[in-house]
C-alpha cells in the first residue's frame, strides 16, 4: 500500500508539473541558415490537420500540393489543408529562390517568387519543427510563432557525389536528398564503374547498380525536391573508372579484348588515337544525359591525366590530339542540350610558378587546350587544402581573366572550404563541395554543413560556424539529426550498413583520404 501511494504521488507530481511547466521553443541549428527571422519562442504552433496552409507562389506556379504532400509525409501524416493564394512577394529578398515562412496558432503562410522558393520554405520549416512532448508511438510536430525571410547569395550551389561500387542505391539517393535538404540546387553523380550501359554492356562492373531505370527514378526524385542532377562522365585520364591507388579497372579486370580503347600503362588514359574509343565515350555520355533527364550541364572529367603511353599517342601532336577529342565531345555535348564542364588542373602548367602551392598538373601538350577551349565550357577549379594567406586563388583568377565561367570546388578542409565559398560568394562564382571517398566515412557530417551553408550566404556561414563552437560534437550531431530525417524518406535504407553515414561502427580510419 505505502509503494501504491509513492507512486501516485510520484505520478501527481508529474502531472503538476506538466500542468505548471511553461513551453519555451529553443530554435535549432538549421541548415543553411535563415537571413531574417524573429521568434516568440513562448507561443507553440502545432502542425496538425487543425492548421490552414496558405501558398503563394508569385509565378503562378500551384505549390499547396506539393506542400501538403510533403507535410503529411514528414508531419505525422495528418491531413493538411493548404490553398494556393495570391499575395505579394515584393517584399521578398532578390532573387527567384527567396521565400519567406511564418507560424502562427493555426495558421502557416509560405510565400516565394517561383517553387524554387516554395521547396527551401518546405525544407527550413522540416528543420525547426520538434516532435510534440508526451506522445507514445504517434507523432505530432510544433514549432514556435516565428517569421522567417530568406533567399541565397549563390545561384549555382552543387555537391559532387560519387557512386562506387561499395555504395548502395539507397546511400546515394539519401545523399542527394540530403543535399537537397540543405539547399544545393545542383548534384554532380559520378560513376565509379557501376553506370550498367544498355548500349556497351562491357562498361563498368558487370554488378553496378546505377542501371538506366535508377538514373531516371534518381533524376525524379531529386527534381521534386528542387534539385537538378548532373551526370558525370571522365572522357581524358580516370578511365579506369576506379580509384588509382586501388589497382583496379572497371573494364580491363574483366574485358581484356577492351585493352586498346585505353592507354597501356594501368589503362588509365582513353586512348585518344584510337576513334573507336571516342565514339563510345560520346554513346555514354548521350545515355548518361538522356538517363538523367537531360539536364542543362554534364561534366566531362579531364583532370589527373598521364602523359601517353602507347605508340599512336606518342607519335602524334598530344597537344592536337587531345584538343580535337576535347572539343568533339564537349561539341556532341552541346548538341544534347547540355553545357560542359571540366576540372581545370590540366590546363595549368605543372612547375610554372605563378601556380605555386596551387593544383597544376598540365604538360606542355595539355595547357594548349585552353587557347581554343570555348567560352561556354565551365572549369571547375578544385582546391583542398588551408587557404592562401593572401586571400587570392590564382588558377580562379587566371580562369576568370580569360573569359570562363568558374566554380571553386572545395573539398574536406574546414578552412579551405569557408574561404572559397566567401570568395565565390564575393567573386560572383558557384561553388561545387565535393565528397569523394569521404561520401561514407569521416568529414561529411562538416563538408555537407560548411559548403551548404557557405554557398547560400554570408550569415549561413557565420551560424555554422557558431554552431560548430558550441561544443565539439554540436555540428556532427545536427547533421546526425538531419541525416536520420531525411532517412525516412529513403527506400532501402532499412538495414544496419544503411543507417548513419558509415557503413559500420568500427574498423573506420579518420585517416583514410
Amino acid at each position: 500500500m505505502k509503494r501504491l501511494m509513492v507512486l501516485a504521488s510520484f505520478c501527481g507530481c508529474l502531472a503538476a508539473l506538466g500542468a505548471d511547466s511553461p513551453w519555451r521553443f529553443q530554435w535549432p541549428a538549421v541548415i543553411p541558415a535563415v537571413a531574417e527571422k524573429s521568434v516568440e519562442a513562448t507561443v507553440p504552433v502545432r502542425l496538425d490537420a487543425d492548421l490552414a496552409v496558405e501558398v503563394t507562389c508569385g509565378d503562378g506556379a500551384k505549390g499547396a500540393a506539393w506542400v501538403v504532400a510533403k507535410m503529411s509525409a514528414w508531419f505525422g501524416g495528418f491531413a493538411f489543408r493548404a490553398t494556393d493564394v495570391a499575395a505579394s512577394v515584393a517584399d521578398l529578398p532578390a532573387g527567384d529562390e527567396a521565400y519567406a515562412l511564418a507560424a502562427e496558432p493555426g495558421k502557416l503562410f509560405v510565400r516565394a517568387r517561383t517553387m524554387k522558393g516554395v521547396r527551401w520554405a518546405l525544407m527550413t520549416l522540416r528543420q525547426i519543427a520538434q516532435p510534440v512532448r508526451g506522445t507514445f508511438g504517434k507523432l505530432a510536430y510544433e514549432v514556435p510563432k516565428f517569421t522567417v525571410r530568406d533567399a541565397p547569395e549563390t545561384p549555382f550551389r552543387a555537391l559532387h557525389l560519387c557512386a562506387f561500387p561499395e555504395v548502395t542505391i539507397s546511400r546515394l539517393e539519401h545523399g542527394i536528398r540530403m543535399a537537397a535538404y540543405y539547399k544545393f540546387n545542383y548534384v554532380i553523380v559520378e560513376s565509379w564503374g557501376v553506370f550498367r550501359s544498355e548500349r556497351h554492356p562491357w562498361y563498368g562492373w558487370a554488378d553496378g547498380r546505377l542501371t538506366t531505370a535508377e538514373c531516371r527514378r534518381l533524376a525524379t526524385v531529386a527534381k521534386d525536391l528542387g534539385v537538378t542532377l548532373v551526370p558525370f562522365f571522365n572522357i581524358f585520364g580516370h578511365a579506369t573508372a576506379t580509384r588509382g591507388k586501388s589497382g583496379k579497372n572497371a573494364i580491363l579486370d574483366t574485358r581484356p579484348e577492351y585493352q586498346g580503347m585505353f592507354e597501356p600503362v594501368a589503362g588509365f588514359n582513353w586512348c585518344l588515337s584510337n576513334p573507336a574509343a571516342r565514339q563510345a565515350i560520346c554513346d555514354l555520355v548521350g545515355e548518361l544525359h538522356e538517363a538523367f533527364g537531360r539536364p542543362p550541364y554534364f561534366h566531362l572529367g579531364c583532370d589527373e591525366a598521364d602523359s601517353p603511353s602507347c605508340a599512336a599517342c606518342c607519335a602524334v601532336d598530344y597537344g592536337k590530339l587531345l584538343a580535337d577529342h576535347v572539343l568533339a565531345v564537349a561539341d556532341y555535348v552541346r548538341r544534347l542540350g547540355a553545357r560542359p564542364m571540366i576540372w581545370h588542373d590540366m590546363l595549368v602548367k605543372e612547375g610554372d610558378p605563378r601556380w605555386k602551392g596551387f593544383y597544376a598538373h598540365g604538360t606542355d601538350a595539355t595547357v594548349s587546350l585552353l587557347d581554343v577551349l570555348p567560352k561556354d565550357v565551365i572549369i571547375c577549379d578544385w582546391w583542398y587544402d588551408d587557404p592562401p594567406k593572401d586571400g587570392k586563388y590564382p588558377t580562379l583568377e587566371h580562369f576568370r581573366e580569360k573569359g570562363f565561367t568558374t566554380l571553386t570546388c572545395p573539398w574536406d578542409n574546414v578552412a579551405g572550404i569557408r574561404s572559397q565559398c566567401d570568395y565565390a560568394r564575393r567573386n560572383g562564382l558557384g561553388v561545387i563541395g565535393t565528397t569523394w571517398n569521404h561520401f561514407t566515412a569521416y568529414k561529411i557530417w562538416e563538408m555537407y554543413p560548411y559548403s551548404a551553408a557557405g554557398a547560400w550566404s554570408e550569415t549561413a556561414a557565420r551560424d555554422v560556424d557558431a554552431a560548430a563552437a558550441r561544443y565539439s560534437t554540436f555540428l556532427r550531431d545536427t547533421f546526425g539529426t538531419h541525416w536520420r530525417q531525411v532517412g525516412y524518406d529513403t527506400p532501402g535504407v532499412d538495414r544496419y550498413s544503411e543507417f548513419g553515414y558509415f557503413t559500420d561502427q568500427i574498423g573506420v580510419s579518420i585517416h583514410d583520404k
